[in-house]
């Protein structure tokens, strides 16, 4: 949410005039042979038979690619009507330790980000990709990723699994894999020729019980779609993990909370250990 004095909550209560007549036009004339996949995506996308696991997991794959690049497209566009305003470039005075402490760079060069997916400098197309990323949180329920782990027999390994990564209020914050029949809606709306429902946004719940720490690097879990998505943890910045408070909306058990922060301070002590071994 923005922060309680940013102007965007008394400015825009409402969709701006003629918006709506060029999101039908952008609509109406789009061309889909214009979006890019990656042709081992395509490939074995081709070579899997319709309606098995692999079939599945590459459809969702270019769905959520596509949500991205669509957002990617419009961003570049440029279209927008709050344009040198001072809306985006607001940041409150530097009184507000809290938000500063948070922000120590200032306001992000958009408003429509993901918190965990903020690194525009890495991007492939920059700014663009933190909206892309934003828009598969709305739309989808939270950005999609994947399991990129080799099998290991007796492992949780599931490289046909899908996981969400969401950014909303009363929402965990973790990632979370899509349970059975959550997937199974999604594939459902997907592939009907007239669906009679959306199960979108698709939001996690006490049922999503695989769960993992966004604090974690892609390398250490191994759930990711690119390898360079996912913002890494800043070393100053307040780790989740170390709360005293156990929310169940983020942990469904005691042993899971304590675990995470286990993690959380064995991060903090190699942070500490590093800075040691680094002074003269």
């Amino acid at each position: 949410m923005p922060h309680r004095d940013h102007p965007i909550n008394h400015c825009h209560d409402k969709l701006c005039d003629g918006i709506l007549d060029s999101t039908r036009g952008f609509r109406s004339t789009f061309d889909p042979n214009i979006l890019k996949f990656d042709s081992r995506l395509l490939f074995a996308f081709q070579a899997a038979s319709p309606g098995s696991r692999s079939f599945d997991v590459r459809l969702i794959k270019i769905i959520a690619i596509s949500v991205h690049q669509i957002a990617v497209i419009l961003f570049i566009l440029n279209e927008g009507l709050h344009k040198n305003d001072g809306v985006i470039e607001w940041a409150p005075p530097k009184s507000d330790k809290i938000w500063w402490a948070h922000c120590p760079n200032g306001p992000e060069p958009t408003m429509f980000f993901h918190h965990w997916y903020l690194s525009h400098d890495r991007y492939p197309n920059g700014v663009a990709d933190m909206v892309g990323y934003w828009a598969e949180s709305r739309i989808l329920g939270g950005v999609v990723l994947f399991d990129r782990r080799q099998p290991i027999p007796e492992s949780d390994v599931d490289q046909d699994a899908v996981s969400i990564h969401p950014d909303r209020e009363n929402v965990t914050y973790r990632i979370c894999r899509l349970t059975s029949e959550k997937r199974l809606q999604l594939l459902k709306f997907l592939t009907a020729e007239v669906p009679d429902h959306t199960p979108l946004p698709i939001l996690p719940d006490e049922k999503n019980d695989y769960r993992i720490n966004p604090e974690e690097s892609p390398e250490e879990t191994g759930i990711y779609r690119d390898i360079w998505d996912r913002s890494e943890l800043r070393e100053d910045a307040y780790d989740q993990r170390l709360r005293d408070v156990w929310n169940k909306l983020d942990y469904l058990t005691h042993s899971g909370k304590g675990n995470a922060a286990d993690r959380a301070l064995e991060r903090r002590n190699r942070i500490f250990q590093g800075r040691f071994d680094g002074e003269p």
